[in-house]
């Protein structure tokens, strides 16, 4: 084998490694590492999520009675000027019988104001401030798919331009009187996602090519 030959297989190695630790270390911190403003389009359709390779931040087994109202994935992506939100949900008749409300709470980091998304059943979709912006209320843009997906852009302008959120999701029955399924879990954390570009990529990816080096020469050693 030439000298060439084996230079390159060490370079895939490492470049290897340093790819599998990234989709590791992502997803596990929610951090964004594609700029996606602009490139999601909401429309109902999770084909722009999948080709820009974003993965749900929430998923959720089948696991309720209300299988209309029951959460399955959760997706999120905050850019520059809007916050996307995506969630689909296991309907079991047609939504469009009034049959679900689904919630999304938003909590701007260091702010003294939260924002609810409430979604009725095609008819609106409202952002409902609280706290400081207790009352306030604007309608945003939405789109259900036919397998149970919704999509929603939140404009920043509306909830301060925050550099970070953390987000939780619930179902109800049309009448608000039963609190069919949580995402994430009540003994879970909140979901918390970070601006694109996030402040943390260029120090995490640093460590992990130094990761990808340092398991690369013990490799080599062994």
């Amino acid at each position: 084998m030439s000298e060439f030959s084996i230079k390159l297989g060490k370079e895939k190695a490492a470049s290897l490694i340093i790819i599998v630790l990234t989709g590791m270390l992502a997803p596990a911190f929610n951090i964004q590492l594609i700029d996606a403003e602009g490139t999601i389009v909401v429309d109902g359709s999770l084909s722009d999520w999948i080709d820009l390779g974003i993965s749900p931040i929430g998923l959720d087994s089948d696991d309720q009675w209300a299988g209309y109202a029951d959460l399955l994935k959760f997706w999120a992506y905050l850019g520059d000027e809007n916050l996307y939100l995506a969630l689909q949900v296991d309907w079991d008749y047609p939504v469009e019988y009034g049959l679900a409300i689904f919630s999304i709470m938003i909590t701007p980091e260091n702010s003294s104001s939260w924002y609810e998304v409430i979604w009725g059943n095609y008819s609106y979709t409202i952002l409902l401030g609280h706290g400081e912006a207790h009352g306030e209320v604007q309608n945003i843009t939405s789109a259900t798919g036919w397998d149970g997906v919704i999509e929603f852009s939140v404009p920043l302008s509306f909830i301060g331009y925050p550099k970070v959120v953390t987000l939780e999701v619930d179902s109800y029955s049309s009448d608000w009187m039963y609190n069919i399924d949580t995402m994430p879990a009540p003994w879970e954390e909140p979901y918390k996602i970070p601006e694109f570009p996030s402040s943390l990529t260029l120090p995490i990816f640093i460590i992990l090519t130094l990761l990808a080096v340092m398991l690369y020469k013990r490799k080599q050693w062994l």
